[in-house]
This record gives structure tokens, C-alpha cells and sequence, in this order.
């Protein structure tokens, strides 16, 4: 038996070798084959990441677009609040004020130290809604006692000065005359 078993064999692989020669090409070529479908599919892999990261690139900048969006909506909302605000607190300054202005003779007159000019300067009649210039209304000049005069007290940023024998109520921010009391010194 193993005498048949030899022989038979030896002839099967004489005849297979043919056969694995003529099939080895065909195995090259069905694995180029698989290896270029491979790449296509690799391929299309790459190009399918490329589309979504572009699809999410453009969805973060409009999603950023519209949070920019949202935030100039705001910021501009914001910004007309403040102006209404500022208008409303400007009309109640305005009315607060407006018991303040005028322009009236003093009630009863008061000696007080020598007033001394600003130098280059002269004595000048104030009416309101003048603009002081910037040396006639410094701090040389304030009546920080102005209830031992009858003047009433002034509101913020306004100060009380002398010029002459008035004494003039001030803006000091912008030297604007808010009102004026004729003839309180002599």
C-alpha cells in the first residue's frame, strides 16, 4: 500500500504544478484587482471625511456667524437702552433743574471780603444760560457758604460763585450759568 500511495502521490503533484502555475497569475491579478478596490474604497473614505469636515467647518462658522450676529443684536439693543436711559435721566436732570434757573435780584444784601477779579478781566453782568470762561469760576471764587447768604444749595457738578456783586450758580464742568442772584454783595 504504501508503494501505491508514493507513486499516486508524485503524480498528483506533477500534474497540480501546471495547474498552480497556470492559477498563480490569475491570484495576482484578482489581488491587484482587490488591492485597486481597496484604494477606491480608501479613496472614498478620504474624500467622505474631507466632505464632513468641510460640512462641519461651514456649520461652526455659520453658527459662529449667527452668535456674532446675536451678540451685535444685543451689544445694539443694549446701547439704545442706554441712550433712553440716558434721555430719561437728561429730562429728569433737565426738570430738576429747572427750579434753579432764572435770573432774580437778591432778597437782601451782604458785606463780604473784597472781591478781586481774575486778572485781564473786568466785572461782567452774567445772565443764564451764558458760558463762564474757565478762570472765573475756580475755586478761588466758590461761596461754600452760600445758606449764610440765602442762596440756595446748589445740585451736583454746580458750585455757587462770586463775580462782583452777583453771585452766579455754575456748572463746573462746562461753565454753563444756571442762575444768577443781582446785587447779594456790596
Amino acid at each position: 500500500m504504501k508503494r501505491l500511495i508514493l507513486p499516486i502521490f508524485a503524480a498528483a503533484l506533477l500534474l497540480s504544478a501546471p495547474v498552480a502555475a497556470i492559477a498563480a497569475p490569475q491570484n495576482n491579478q484578482a489581488h491587484a484587482e482587490a488591492r485597486k478596490a481597496h484604494r477606491q474604497v480608501h479613496k472614498a473614505k478620504a474624500a467622505t471625511r474631507k466632505a464632513t469636515r468641510a460640512r462641519s467647518k461651514a456649520h461652526i462658522a455659520t453658527v459662529h456667524a449667527r452668535q456674532t450676529t446675536k451678540r451685535a443684536n444685543r451689544a445694539t439693543a443694549r446701547a439704545h437702552r442706554a441712550t433712553v436711559h440716558s434721555r430719561h435721566v437728561s429730562a429728569r436732570a433737565h426738570r430738576d433743574l429747572a427750579r434753579y434757573r432764572g435770573a432774580v435780584r437778591a432778597q437782601r444784601r451782604y458785606h463780604w471780603t473784597a472781591w478781586r477779579r481774575p486778572s485781564g478781566w473786568n466785572y461782567r453782568r452774567w445772565s443764564v444760560g451764558g458760558y463762564m470762561p474757565r478762570g472765573w469760576y475756580g475755586r478761588d471764587y466758590w461761596i461754600t457758604s452760600y445758606l449764610t447768604f440765602g442762596l440756595m444749595a446748589p445740585p451736583p457738578d454746580y458750585q455757587w460763585v462770586r463775580e462782583g456783586p452777583d453771585a452766579v450758580l455754575v456748572d463746573v464742568n462746562t461753565g454753563e450759568v444756571l442762575r444768577v442772584e443781582y446785587d447779594v454783595f456790596y
